[in-house]
Formats: C-alpha cells, structure tokens, sequence
C-alpha cells in the first residue's frame, strides 16, 4: 500500500509514465481528494457488504432455522447467542481493519493534500 501510495505521487495513478515530459511530480489537492475518495471506496464498500451479508444471513438463520439456533452449546448458552455475539465481534474487526488500513494507505495522501492547501494535516482533524 505504500508502494501505491509512492507510485500516486510520482504521477503513476494518473496514467502518466514517469519518463514522458507530462509527468506530475506533485498532484494536485483534487486529484488526491479524488484518489483518497477512490481508495475508500474501494475498502469501505466490501466491508460494508460483508458485514451486512452476515448481519442477513444472522437474521435469516434466526427466522427459519430455529431447532439450529436452538442448540445448546454451553449451559443456557446456544447457537443463538453465539451469533448475536459475533455481530459485536464483527463490528470490532471491522472497525480495527479500517483503521489500521486507512491509516497506512488514506493518512498520507491527507497529510499531503493538507500540505499542499498550506495548512498542518492536525489542523484539517479538527
């Protein structure tokens, strides 16, 4: 991702060969907001989706399988429950891997962008 990162700087993302004359040595802020935008997309929508399939598949299991959601895995505790508590489990993983990935591949193209509008990165979290 921080290959990526280093390739949209030089001008690589923008279909533009690093030895032509029309190479950007520095994109411009539109062009980095609009390669932040594409980035999260492109993690934001697969993460949502799956997460949400698995919010369905929670709900449907629970609907119409009920002699499976009712078995027993632990004392009072059954199957039912062990899918309820991975919907807060999934929620957390979610939320970790968005993190840790916008902040190798999203933070840096802000940090950049920030700079070239001429204010500090700290400032645009406010």
């Amino acid at each position: 991702m921080l290959a990526e990162a280093e390739d949209f700087r030089r001008g690589r993302a923008l279909g533009n060969d690093p030895g032509t004359l029309g190479r950007l040595d520095r994109p411009s802020a539109d062009q980095l907001v609009d390669e932040i935008a594409r980035r999260r997309r492109a993690v934001a929508h697969p993460l949502f989706l799956a997460s949400f399939t698995f919010f369905l598949l929670t709900l449907l299991a629970l609907a119409y399988l009920p002699d499976l959601v009712a078995y027993r895995v632990y004392g009072a505790f059954n199957v039912a429950y062990l899918l309820a508590l991975t919907q807060f489990v999934a929620t957390f993983v979610v939320a970790a891997v968005y993190a840790r990935w916008a902040q190798v591949s999203i933070d840096p193209l802000t940090a950049e962008a920030c700079e070239i509008l001429g204010r500090p990165a700290a400032e645009a979290r406010t």
